[in-house]
C-alpha cells in the first residue's frame, strides 16, 4: 500500500470464494495503513452479517482509526437475490456526489422495492437474519457430511462466514470439471474465475451452500461423480 498509494481499496467482510475473514487486529492495521496512505477503504458488508463462527466483525468505519471508509450494505443475501436494495455510508460530501451520480445513471431504484426494504428493515430484519444464518449452518453441515461421504479426498477449509466453500479436487482441471458439472445440472464456478495469480485456482471450485440440506447432499453426490 505504501508503494502503490492506491486511491481506494475494495475489501469484503468474508472473502469470496474462501469464506475467510481477517481478525480485528489485522483490520485495525489495514485501516491505519489506509489512513496513513490516503487510501479510501470500500468496506463491502453485503455478507457481513452472515457469520458462521463467532460474532460478525465490526465495520472498518467503527474502528476509530481515522481512515476514510465507504461502507456498503444490502438485503439481497439475507432476504432473496432479487431484493436489489442496498446502501452506502460515507462522509457527507462523497454521499452527495454519489447520490447525484446514481440519479444520473439509473433514475433511482424501484419505489416498490424501496418500500419493501423499509418494512423489512423495521419489522423483519433480525428474525430473518437469524433464520438465514441457522439455515446456512444446517446446509453447510449437510454439505460437509456429503463431501466426506462421496468425495473424501477433496480438500476444503471451513468458512468463517458467507455462503461458499472453496473446494480442491486433487488432480482435476478446474475448468473441465466445472463444464462436466454444468452438463450434469450442478453448475459451479471454477477456480480460474477467481485467480489473481495464474494457477492460483488450479483444481479448485466454489461451492455455494444456500440450498436446503437434502438438495446440497444430492448436489455433492452428483459433483463427486464428475471428478476425474
Amino acid at each position: 500500500m505504501r508503494a502503490a498509494r492506491p486511491g481506494a481499496a475494495y475489501v469484503t467482510t468474508f472473502h469470496n470464494p474462501t469464506g475467510t475473514a481477517i481478525t480485528e487486529v489485522d483490520a485495525v492495521r489495514l485501516a491505519e495503513m489506509a489512513s496513513a496512505c490516503g487510501t479510501t477503504l470500500i468496506d463491502d458488508r453485503i455478507t457481513g452479517e452472515l457469520a458462521l463462527t463467532g460474532r460478525p466483525s465490526r465495520p472498518l468505519a467503527s474502528l476509530g482509526t481515522g481512515a476514510s471508509v465507504v461502507t456498503i450494505g444490502g438485503l439481497s443475501k439475507i432476504f432473496w437475490g432479487g431484493m436489489r436494495i442496498g446502501w452506502l455510508h460515507a462522509n457527507a460530501t462523497l454521499a452527495a456526489q454519489l447520490r447525484q451520480r446514481k440519479a444520473a445513471m439509473d433514475l433511482g431504484s424501484p419505489a416498490f422495492l424501496q418500500r419493501l426494504a423499509r418494512v423489512f428493515l423495521e419489522d423483519h430484519y433480525d428474525a430473518t437474519l437469524a433464520w438465514r444464518v441457522a439455515s446456512m449452518r444446517e446446509s453447510l453441515d449437510a454439505t460437509v457430511e456429503a463431501l466426506k461421504e462421496f468425495a473424501p479426498e477433496w480438500e476444503f477449509r471451513m468458512p468463517d462466514g458467507g455462503p461458499c466453500l472453496w473446494v480442491k479436487v486433487p488432480g482435476a482441471n478446474a475448468d473441465r470439471f466445472a463444464a462436466r458439472a454444468a452438463d450434469a445440472g450442478v453448475p459451479v464456478a471454477p477456480g480460474s474465475a477467481f485467480e489473481v495469480v495464474p494457477g492460483g485456482g488450479a483444481s479448485r471450485f466454489r461451492l455455494p451452500f444456500y440450498l436446503p440440506p437434502e438438495e446440497m447432499r444430492v448436489g455433492v453426490k452428483v459433483l463427486a461423480e464428475q471428478a476425474p
